[in-house]
């Protein structure tokens, strides 16, 4: 068996615990995913081809970087971090399936809060929890698809007035479509006690198992679980 799932939900979720040695299980539950992402897909009634050139931007509020990243990792909701815009339509100008003619396509990506609590549920969608509905995840994700509005017209110029498809993901959609633990979309965290030989390996302790999602070489040596 090949597991695609990430090391948490393989682990805890979809092997049977008895199956696994206690240490297994504890080193399961004490690792930390990566923070998770909220995409915000835009389309406008503009042509950006000609006001923007073939690029990526990162939008920066702050010098303080790390602070933000300790809010991040903190669980506080509410304030986009930093962006990152990613020009679809003029990367691919060419690509008819992106947009019409005359309009543009692009993406505003930020870093999440891991968990369900920031977006105001207490459980998410691997549980069957039912949450598009719900009026603080509503207004909570209004408020940082906003918030990435606002910091991707720091870079393209005015196009809130112009937009004419605007969807936004969240780690909770994530999760929904994924089931990945937190909705992140990169697996465990690369932090010093989960990079190298601190990260498990592909083979597991059940004969005829491997999990995919720790994504750490297999000739790398691993301390016993």
């Amino acid at each position: 068996m090949v597991s695609n799932a990430d090391y948490k939900r393989t682990m805890l979720s979809l092997v049977d615990r008895s199956a696994l040695a206690p240490e297994t299980v504890e080193r399961a539950e004490a690792a930390v995913m990566s923070l998770p992402l909220v995409v915000a897909y835009v389309i406008v009634d503009i042509d950006l081809t000609e006001r923007v050139p073939n690029t990526n931007y990162f939008v920066f509020p702050t010098y303080d970087v790390e602070a933000e990243y300790a809010r991040l990792e903190a669980g506080e909701p509410g304030r986009v971090p930093f962006s990152y815009v990613s020009m679809a339509s003029v990367k691919d100008p060419d690509h008819a399936a992106l947009c019409p003619p005359g309009y543009s396509n692009f993406q505003i990506m930020t870093l999440g809060p891991r968990g369900h609590e920031a977006w105001g549920v207490g459980t998410g969608p691997a549980d069957g929890r039912r949450y598009r509905r719900d009026a603080t995840y509503r207004e909570r994700k209004e408020q940082i698809t906003s918030q990435l509005i606002e910091q991707a017209e720091q870079v393209l110029g005015p196009f809130r007035d112009h937009i004419v498809h605007l969807e936004t993901a969240t780690p909770l959609t994530q999760e929904r479509y994924t089931l990945s633990t937190d909705g992140t979309s990169y697996g465990l965290r690369f932090s010093p006690d989960q990079t190298g030989p601190m990260r498990p390996g592909y083979r597991t302790e059940i004969e005829g198992s491997f999990s995919s999602g720790p994504a750490r070489r297999p000739d790398t040596a691993s301390p016993e679980p």
